[in-house]
C-alpha cells in the first residue's frame, strides 16, 4: 500500500505544477514583478527539528523522520480558518526596500513573517530556498523554504527541546503551535493543502 506522502505526491503533481523563480533578476525587474498583474507572491517556511531521541540539528537537509512546526489558524480568520499551516505570508512592498535581487526579497519577506508570527529573530533560524509552485486556490505563487531552529551550544539537548516546544504565537492570526511528525502532516485533514505541498517540496 502506498504511503500517505506517495499518494499526495501523485495528486499534487497534477494539480500544482512546479515553478522556479528567476533568482538572478535585478531589483528593477523585481519591483515590476511584484507590482504587476500576475499572481501574488507568498513565502512559506517548513521549520523542522529532529525527533527527541536525536540531537537538535542545524542541518538544512530535512527528512521524513523529522518533526515540522505547524501553526493553527484562528477559527475567526478568513483564510484557512481553523486549519494547520506553515509560518509565512504574502510578500509586501516593504520587502523590496534594500533588497538587490529576487531571492533577497523573498528572504526579507520570510524573516519578517516569521518574526511577526512566532517572534523568531534572524539568528534563531537557519533556512534555505527549495522550490516554488502556483497554488490555484489562493492564486499565490508560493516560494518554499525549509529550516531549523539554531541550537544553543550552551544548553543541553533537553533544554533545547523544551525551548522549541514552548514556542507561542505572537500575533492574533494563530491559536497555537504544534510539532508533528512529517508523515502525519500528509495524512491529516486538518493540515492545509498548501502546507502539505510546501512540505513535500522541501523534502524532495
Amino acid at each position: 500500500m502506498l504511503k500517505e506522502r506517495a499518494l499526495f505526491k501523485v495528486k499534487s503533481a497534477i494539480r500544482h505544477p512546479r515553478a522556479r523563480p528567476a533568482l538572478s533578476e535585478g531589483i528593477v525587474s523585481v519591483s515590476r514583478r511584484f507590482h504587476s498583474f500576475g499572481p501574488k507572491e507568498a513565502v512559506l517556511l517548513a521549520l523542522y527539528k529532529k525527533p527527541a531521541s536525536h540531537s537538535v540539528a542545524t542541518s538544512l537537509v530535512p527528512s521524513e523522520t523529522d518533526l515540522v512546526l505547524l501553526a493553527k489558524k484562528s477559527s475567526s480568520g478568513s483564510f484557512l480558518s481553523g486549519k494547520f499551516a506553515l509560518l509565512g505570508g504574502i510578500v509586501e512592498a516593504e520587502d523590496l526596500r534594500d533588497s538587490n535581487d529576487y531571492l533577497g526579497v523573498l528572504h526579507k519577506a520570510l524573516l519578517r513573517e516569521v518574526k511577526e508570527e512566532a517572534g523568531l529573530e534572524r539568528g534563531d533560524i537557519a533556512f534555505t530556498y527549495h522550490a516554488s509552485f502556483h497554488d490555484r486556490f489562493s492564486k499565490f505563487l508560493v516560494h518554499c523554504f525549509s529550516g531549523y531552529l539554531v541550537s544553543d551550544p550552551q544548553a543541553d539537548i533537553s533544554a533545547q527541546h523544551l525551548a522549541h516546544a514552548n514556542l507561542k504565537p505572537s500575533d492574533g492570526e494563530h491559536e497555537s503551535f504544534s510539532w508533528i511528525p512529517v508523515q502525519r502532516a500528509f495524512s491529516s485533514r486538518q493540515v492545509a493543502g498548501i502546507a502539505k505541498r510546501a512540505i513535500d517540496l522541501t523534502l524532495s
